[in-house]
């Protein structure tokens, strides 16, 4: 049997089927033609005739609900009801028709032909006798209606009788079939068991052979498909007529085919999230991108991002068209609606501060604030489901996926999905918003450093121009004013060039600080002088208030000189004359906090978050745009810290620390 045993499977399978096909293809020669005539005849006879007996049945039903109707036709009043009665009864005329025609296709014997005579020569009668009882009633002559009726009654009951001895007929004469193919089925079933032993005792032998030869190797391979169900094994020698194992393997294989085609789904969702939103020129474009391709992939009905404020500390509250998909058909867009921002708060500290995703099969019954709730169904939204959207430690928003004409179910690995869909896109947003930035900033620096140079440059033009149109006995002492304008206008060019080169280098990380142990107020002092001709000029009042034995710290003189200059000159320029400017030096904890207050108009506040940004669209003075984010700069490259307090009417305080003596 060694021979045997080395067989292909499939040579075994071929072997096994040959033996047994030898000891049934007697049965099957001997009940194949008795088998195909009996089931012919089952089907033509039997099973025509017991369609016979429930057509005949239910037109015999129909009969006497016709009986039935026209009774009641006869004794009722109301005309809205005996409007429906004939309907009614036409209507089951008309299926009693249908079927005794039906029923006259099938191959009729002479008992039945007579009765099915009889049966349309009632018809018409029972036609008559219904018209006459309709035109009697429209005169409204009841009783004799009633009287015509009754006398006329047993003409219903006769064509009901026949429909009932038709059905009995077509029930016996199946019955009779049925006996009789009974029998010849008993007998063959009798010869196949006995011819089915005999195979089965000759099969059996070489089926324990074969099963074990097939069943040992598929088993394995469904053992390792169970263990790993993203395996792809040889699976070539493998038949395909096992109940079991193969069946099992089957199993394992739709596994794998379900968890590749989830894989590969994910990843082209995922993919064209990336690719669709990288050929996006600006944020917009990204955000509508994402919020589209996330609602088609989850086959939601309205899918939106939802900005987040990180000055306000929660989310916007308007979302704007393109931050919005809304499948095609439907109507009642969240976007371009002001929201009221307590409606999020829930979800701001759900998926914000405590940054994980959130979802609620049913918002009826989702544990959410009652305002939040109310929202949601004004917006006709069922169910929902929320991920965050951050870039490291920074929140740029939430994504929403949303359903409005039934609930979702949400799985675990959609939901897992839809953070992974999150984490991308947070990628993909903050370099579109990167970019756009960047593209801002270069119009802002373009625009503001051609009227910075514009305007000194202008001023000093025409100071020559003055002195070129001078008379010629003009001494050049009495020119020196001009002279000194364009000294000034010079210096102010000379400034902005040095900012911009000290940015370059802050940018860069090529400034490299050389420190040493300095006093603060040395420093102060040192800015307060070199700014009296800018405080003479301005009519300010600059008030010195430095803490008594100040420790020294570690800083670039230089620096720290520029960065109070810029200070105490942005609150003299940006303020009415006659402003009072206080500098102020303490020692607090680890470190030196040094602020300059002054009681000028105060920063608008919708400037106030572009304060420390580099040309801001704010910021349109000579000079302007680069002096605070400098002071930023050199801030931070000592260690320290900057910010800002002001009020409309009541002035700015700029605050900045420096650490107490610790190298930088």
């Amino acid at each position: 049997m060694k021979w045997f045993l080395n067989l292909k499977i499939f040579h075994k399978i071929i072997i096994l089927i040959i033996i047994t096909m030898l000891f049934e293809l007697l049965t099957v020669a001997a009940t194949y033609s008795h088998s195909i005539e009996s089931k012919e005849k089952m089907g033509d006879i039997y099973n025509n005739h017991l369609l016979s007996v429930l057509r005949l049945n239910y037109a015999s039903a129909l009969t006497r609900g016709i009986e039935a109707n026209i009774y009641e036709f006869v004794l009722i009043k109301d005309k809205s009801r005996k409007a429906k009665l004939v309907i009614d009864t036409e209507l089951k005329a008309k299926k009693v028709l249908n079927l005794i025609s039906e029923y006259e296709k099938s191959e009729l014997v002479a008992f039945e032909k007579k009765r099915v005579k009889r049966l349309h020569e009632l018809k018409e009668e029972i036609r008559t006798v219904y018209r006459n009882i309709l035109k009697m009633k429209k005169a409204n002559k009841t009783a004799e209606a009633l009287r015509y009726f009754r006398e006329n009654q047993s003409k219903l009951d006769d064509f009901a009788l026949l429909l009932r001895e038709l059905a009995d007929f077509n029930e016996k004469f199946a019955l009779e079939v049925k006996n009789e193919h009974a029998k010849d089925t008993d007998f063959f079933n009798k010869f196949v068991f006995i011819n089915v032993l005999m195979g089965l005792a000759v099969s059996f032998g070489a089926g324990l052979i074969v099963s074990k030869a097939i069943s040992a190797p598929i088993y394995n391979v469904v053992q390792e498909l169970k263990k790993d169900s993203c395996g792809l094994p040889d699976l070539k020698e493998i038949g395909n007529n096992s109940k079991h194992e193969i069946h099992d393997l089957k199993l394992a294989l739709n596994d794998i085919i379900k968890n590749i085609r989830r894989m590969l789904e994910r990843e082209v969702f995922l993919r064209n999230i990336i690719t669709m939103s990288i050929t996006s020129n600006d944020i917009k474009g990204v955000l509508n991108t994402i919020v589209t391709e996330t609602g088609k992939f989850y086959n939601a009905d309205i899918c939106f991002f939802n900005k987040y404020d990180t000055i306000e500390q929660n989310f916007t509250d308007y979302i704007e068209d393109y931050m919005e998909y809304l499948k095609p058909g439907l109507i009642g867009k969240i976007s371009c609606i002001k929201h009221d921002r307590k409606k999020f708060d829930i979800f701001r500290e759900i998926i914000i501060e405590n940054r994980q995703t959130f979802f609620a099969d049913n918002v009826n019954t989702a544990e959410l604030p009652e305002i939040t709730k109310t929202f949601l169904r004004e917006c006709n939204i069922k169910s929902f489901a929320i991920a965050p959207v951050f870039y490291e430690e920074t929140p740029l928003g939430a994504l929403f996926v949303n359903y409005t004409k039934s609930n979702k179910n949400f799985s675990e690995e959609e939901i897992n999905l839809l953070e992974s869909s999150a984490n991308q896109s947070a990628i993909v947003i903050y370099q579109a918003k990167l970019n756009t930035d960047i593209e801002a900033m270069r119009r802002n620096f373009t625009i503001t450093l051609t009227h910075d140079l514009r305007s000194p440059i202008f001023a000093e033009q025409k100071v020559l121009e003055m002195l070129m149109n001078s008379l010629p006995d003009e001494t050049v002492k009495n020119c020196r004013e001009y002279f000194e304008d364009m000294y000034k206008t010079n210096e102010e060019l000379l400034e902005i060039i040095n900012n911009l080169l000290s940015v370059y280098h802050y940018e860069s990380g090529k400034a490299e600080l050389k420190v040493k142990e300095e006093s603060i107020e040395k420093l102060v002092n040192c800015s307060a002088r070199v700014l009296k001709p800018l405080v003479k000029d301005r009519q300010c009042e600059i008030k010195i208030e430095i803490e008594e034995n100040l420790p020294l710290v570690y800083i670039n003189k230089r620096e720290v000189c520029r960065l109070v200059t810029n200070l105490v000159s942005n609150a003299i320029k940006h303020t009415q004359k006659g402003t009072k400017i206080t500098i102020s030096a303490k020692k607090q904890d680890n470190d030196i906090l040094v602020s300059i207050n002054d009681n000028g108009r105060g920063i608008p506040e919708a400037e106030q978050r572009h304060i420390f940004e580099k040309y801001p669209a704010q910021k349109r003075k000579i000079g302007a745009g680069l002096g605070l984010y400098l002071s930023k700069q050199i801030v931070e490259a000592h260690k320290g810290k900057i910010w800002f307090v002001s009020e409309a009417g009541k002035g700015t305080t700029f605050y900045f620390t420096i650490p107490i003596s610790l190298p930088v």
